[in-house]
């Protein structure tokens, strides 16, 4: 297989006007684990395996991937159009693939450093999204059966409508249970012509084949083929060997869907610092007030109400409530893609709510990295200087209020002069 792997990484894209590339000869990206939210994926789209029932195998047809099917859970900023497709399938013609969730019995303990995040909304054996054990598991050819040989290759496929144009990254996860391994050929191919194939292997920990797209026109069919070719895999300390084709995510990021702000942004410190800019009273932009957030109205004039969630400390909530108001004064004041608009304003309604299943966290780590996106970008006005005590709350009153000095001594009183001669 090595003559494939190595044939396969001289892409072929010449004849196609969207480029493929790979950041290094195996496509392999550097990020291991399954926390693709962390990772930056995903943010445009994302189709994860998920099942009702733990260590048993739930049919997926070929039209898998329709937001109807409940077997895969999609999300992300595509989903809220009729602008992408996708599709898990097995063999040739296509047939129905599986999905499979890890539940740490029957030998195959699930190792955690794999574990993927779980995003609301998505139903993974009754799990919610504050538990520890939320974890997903993986897409799957079945098992070894008279009908189903287990070298036959499981396929991932999206298509992209006219509107979703520009440069992305497309990104698939592979994962195990603990102590588990696999080897898989893999074949990418755009609108039915290959451009990159390899192997992937050693998956255990959790791997990505990330690749970078660039020149999308609109239209594309892009298709994973992974299959196991039976040889032995290379993976230490393998307690089993897996003979099932898998893939366990499809990501995609970027797209003049949801690409990154071509314009500025400001971290919550330059908002927090920078106050009269919120209320536009320095004479370089309009005010960016009223708003209402996590419930709260703030009125136009209310500046130290909007500072006062900047201020907000400790984690969860509390970093969102930051991070939240901060993308909210850069959305208002330079404009944002779609999905991190829609983000703020759930966020803001779980807060207004109270609702402890939201996750406030992983909310609030995307609008961090969004708030920092365009920092180095010039501001259109010229930006005041900071006044970082403008807004005091109660606590900084007090602390920089001095206590009163003690009254000083009355000075003594002159001598009285020597009268005078008589």
């Amino acid at each position: 297989m090595v003559g494939l792997a190595m044939a396969g990484l001289l892409s072929s894209t010449g004849v196609l006007a969207l480029d493929v590339t790979c950041d290094d000869s195996s496509c392999t990206g550097a990020e291991t684990g399954g926390l693709w939210n962390e990772h930056g994926f995903g943010n445009c789209f994302y189709m994860l395996p998920t099942a009702t029932r733990r260590n048993e195998e739930i049919p997926i047809g070929p039209s898998a991937g329709e937001t109807d099917t409940a077997q895969a859970c999609i999300g992300g900023a595509l989903t809220t159009a009729p602008n992408i497709s996708a599709r898990v399938s097995r063999g040739d013609p296509e047939q129905n693939a599986f999905s499979w969730t890890y539940d740490g019995t029957g030998g195959f303990t699930f190792n955690t450093e794999a574990a993927q995040y779980i995003p609301n909304g998505c139903s993974v054996n009754g799990l919610d999204a504050t538990d520890p054990d939320r974890r997903n598991g993986t897409f799957d050819n079945g098992d070894e059966n008279p009908d189903r040989p287990v070298l036959e290759p499981l396929s991932a496929e999206v298509t992209l409508s006219g509107d979703v144009t520009g440069d992305a990254t497309l990104s698939y996860y592979f994962m195990n249970g603990n102590q588990e391994c696999r080897q898989l050929d893999w074949s990418l191919k755009i609108d039915g012509t290959e451009v990159k194939s390899g192997q992937v292997h050693d998956v255990e920990h959790g791997k990505y084949l990330v690749f970078n797209l660039t020149g999308i026109a609109g239209t594309e069919t892009i298709r994973l083929d992974v299959a196991n070719d039976g040889d032995t895999p290379a993976c230490a300390d393998a307690a089993i060997t897996g003979v099932n084709s898998i893939i366990s995510g499809v990501f995609i990021s970027g797209t003049s869907v949801c690409a990154p702000p071509a314009g500025p942004t400001r971290t919550l410190g330059y908002w927090k610092n920078h106050p009269t800019v919120i209320n536009g009273d320095f004479g370089g932009a309009d005010s960016l007030l009223p708003q209402t957030f996590c419930g709260e109205v703030i009125e136009q004039g209310e500046v130290c109400e909007a500072v006062d969630f900047l201020r907000s400390r400790g984690g969860g909530i509390n970093n969102f409530k930051r991070q939240g108001m901060a993308a909210l004064l850069n959305c208002e004041a330079f404009g944002c893609p779609p999905e991190i608009q829609s983000l703020v304003i759930a966020g803001s309604d779980a807060c207004a709510a109270g609702d402890s299943g939201y996750d406030f966290g992983a909310a609030g780590s995307t609008l961090d990295e969004f708030n920092n996106s365009g920092d180095n970008i010039d501001l259109p006005f010229q930006s005041p200087s900071a006044q970082p005590k403008y807004c005091r709350v109660e606590s900084d009153k007090k602390a920089h209020k001095g206590k009163k000095g003690k009254k000083g001594k009355k000075g003594k009183k002159g001598k009285k002069g020597k009268k005078g001669k008589k």
